[in-house]
């Protein structure tokens, strides 16, 4: 095999783990709400589920803004490395939460880094792809987003959060 095909699609799959993330994040209300109704410590209300549902969708409208302004200044994968931080704090929030309202900043949060992901990844696999990779390359972060997507949703059964 090329090494420079090899190097492609090593880098596809490390921007695959972005897409994952953003595939466990808009999958994860599904499992979790049945928990947040049945024995889960922290209550939470019919209005407040669809707050914490679709605040991550407010949070990719402000993410897709963002690129904008890093992507000249820092690079295509300059913005994707930053695109960890409110992927990780997210997750942070949401993990650690007490209350409701760090639940929506995580997800909020959650929402600008899969926002900046879905606006810079498909650059960025372009640029750095040859012609013979750049359709694989393209088409992996779709099949890994659904994937995990069709993959988690049984997890409810199985998980306690």
């Amino acid at each position: 095999m090329d090494r420079g095909i090899l190097r492609q699609t090593l880098i596809g799959f490390v921007c695959s783990i972005l897409i994952i993330d953003c595939g466990l994040h808009e999958g994860w209300s599904t499992p979790t709400i049945p928990k947040f109704n049945n024995k889960d410590p922290l209550k939470v209300t019919t209005d407040e589920i669809a707050w914490i549902v679709n605040l991550m969708y407010v949070g990719v409208g402000i993410g897709s803004l963002v690129p904008f302004i890093l992507m000249d200044n820092i690079g295509r994968k300059g913005t994707l490395l930053v695109t960890t931080i409110p992927k990780i704090t997210s997750w942070l929030f949401i993990g650690l939460s007490t209350s409701v309202p760090l639940i929506y900043v995580g997800r909020i949060l959650a929402g600008i880094g899969c926002g900046i992901t879905y606006a810079v990844m498909p650059m960025y696999l372009g640029e750095i792809s040859s012609k013979r990779t750049r359709g694989p390359l393209g088409n992996g972060d779709v099949s890994c987003f659904e994937l995990v997507i069709n993959v988690q949703c049984p997890t409810r059964f199985l998980a306690s959060y």
